[in-house]
Order: C-alpha cells, then sequence, then structure tokens
C-alpha cells in the first residue's frame, strides 16, 4: 500500500526531530514535514499527532482521531446587541464578539 502524504508528513516530521533537536530547529522541523500536507482534514489529523506523537497511531491512519473544524460550534447568528469583530492575522482568525447592550458603568456590581 503506498504511503499518503498524511502518513508522509509524519514520518518525515518525526524524522527530522531526530536529526534535528534544537529549539531552533523546531518550526523548521514542522515546515519541512508537513509541505505535502493539502487537505484540511490531513491537516486536522497533523495537528492530533502533534499534540501528542506518542499517542498517535501512525500504523493505522486510516482510523481517525476524534477533531472538530475550525467552523464546528461557531454560532453565525447573534442577537442584535451584539457585535461580531473579526481580525485576520495570517492564517488565524481571531472572532470578538461584544455585547453592546451594556448595563452600565457598574455592570459587575449589578445583579443580573
Amino acid at each position: 500500500m503506498a504511503e499518503t502524504d498524511l502518513q508522509y508528513s509524519i514520518r518525515k516530521t518525526k524524522d527530522l526531530f531526530k536529526r534535528r533537536t534544537t529549539a531552533e530547529d523546531w518550526a523548521r522541523n514542522l515546515l519541512e514535514g508537513s509541505t505535502r500536507l493539502k487537505t484540511a482534514a490531513d491537516w486536522d489529523q497533523f495537528y492530533v499527532f502533534l499534540t501528542d506523537p506518542m499517542a498517535y497511531d501512525d500504523g493505522d491512519i486510516a482510523v481517525k482521531m476524534n477533531t472538530c473544524s475550525v467552523q464546528e460550534g461557531v454560532p453565525t447568528d447573534y442577537p442584535s446587541h451584539m457585535k461580531v469583530l473579526k481580525t485576520q492575522n495570517g492564517g488565524e482568525t481571531i472572532i470578538h464578539v461584544v455585547n453592546t447592550q451594556g448595563r452600565g458603568e457598574d455592570e459587575e456590581k449589578t445583579p443580573l
């Protein structure tokens, strides 16, 4: 059976970390190890692998670990008094939801 891009990336990343062990090599190892990843599903699994490389079963990558998409669980319809601020920073999106219907200056001291 041919090696998938995900299997290749995991194998290569492990090899790079064995050969280049300094803190300065950390980002370079990840960048070089993940060059063949193309799909969101493969990236999800690569992130799962990175969170716990020892527990990730790369011998049976067909058995996928539970992941969630970036959009799962993110509400899209907020009440009209909620303002959604999105900030894009490279591949990262920061979503800040602000309640514009404040309860006044002493908000924390006012009982609900």
